[in-house]
């Protein structure tokens, strides 16, 4: 599982800044190029969980940053002031209303004042297709392809928008939650499918199609590991492969025969074994916080809240009746 790493820079030296930005935006290289007469200043702060990062960065001056073969899927949303992007034959204005979406292997320029504050969220391409192959249920055979431009002011685009800002938010504040891997690898996953579920592109009339009903059989098996293991920290995609299933597949199957979502089965597995080990403990012979860890959670305030509301008393109340 992979948690938070994050990257700080604030640099007058245009040549230390261009290789850090090419780093973590352009693996192939990138060219900056400023308006004469201003002084040079970036402040970039970087957030990555796995496959998914996101920077925030700004300049002091007007810049042009021209970028060779730009990695991943990324999305770049402007905070404050206006860009213009050019991608291919691609004219992309970015500001408040609209967000520049690029695909991987492009050459890309960007073009903006002193006052532009770009968000941006890159998703590797490997990723990308893996989690849309398991929400199929069949290989990706060829690229995704998104449009150049996203109006964010409404629909599921501004909701995951909302999204990519809790996540920046969050990975740039003291005490995030972010700091516990379980709690940024659900986060990842959100945005990673919510750009597959949320963004238009090629395969959405194949998202969009109902899935294939799971027999009873397959949500069985995932059941069985669930129940094997519950400790261990699933993704849905682990889970729906666990069933030989498709992600939307497993979903629906669980709707259907058990009336909850995957990822709440296994919580509610999670804290059936909790609350046996702490029935079963003398006071003393075991502490909450490490219940809570071997059963799988991550949040110690977050497990106590789930256990009082399933079963009425905290868990250190069990522990204590226990003795």
């Amino acid at each position: 599982m992979d948690g938070l790493s994050r990257w700080r820079l604030a640099s007058s030296d245009m040549d230390h800044a261009r290789q850090e930005m090419a780093r973590f935006f352009a693996p192939s290289g990138l060219r900056l190029d400023t308006a004469g007469g201003f002084p040079f200043r970036l402040e970039l702060d970087v957030a990555r969980v796995g496959a998914l990062l996101t920077g925030s960065y700004s300049f002091t001056m007007p810049l042009t940053t021209a970028v060779e073969n730009i990695g991943g899927y990324q999305v770049t949303l402007a905070t404050a002031g206006t860009a213009g992007v050019r991608h291919n034959h691609d004219e992309v204005g970015v500001d408040r209303h609209r967000a520049a979406v690029i695909g991987p292997g492009r050459d890309v320029t960007f073009r903006h004042g002193a006052d532009f504050r770009p968000l941006a969220v890159v998703v590797d391409e490997q990723a990308l297709h893996a989690e849309l192959s398991a929400m199929l249920g069949r290989p990706v055979t060829h690229r995704l392809v998104l449009p150049p431009a996203l109006d964010v002011t409404h629909g599921p685009a501004a909701s995951w928008c909302r999204l990519v800002r809790l996540f920046r938010d969050e990975s740039v504040a003291k005490h995030s939650l972010l700091e516990y891997p379980l709690i940024a690898e659900r986060l990842r996953y959100a945005l990673i499918d919510g750009m597959l579920l949320c963004l238009p592109h090629n395969f959405r009339d194949d998202l969009d199609q109902p899935p294939p009903p799971a027999p009873p059989r397959a949500i069985r098996r995932v059941t069985d590991a669930v129940n094997e293991r519950p400790e261990r920290p699933f993704t849905v995609a682990e889970l729906a492969a666990a069933g030989h299933l498709s992600v939307r597949s497993l979903q629906d199957g669980f709707r259907r025969h058990l009336g909850l979502t995957p990822m709440a089965y296994v919580r509610q597995v999670r804290l059936g074994r909790a609350h046996a080990i702490l029935k079963r403990a003398a006071y003393g012979e075991v502490t909450v916080a490490a219940v809570a860890h071997r059963c799988g959670f991550a949040h110690l305030g977050r497990f106590s809240s789930e256990y009082r509301a399933r079963y009425g008393e905290s868990p250190s109340d069990t522990l204590r009746a226990g003795d």
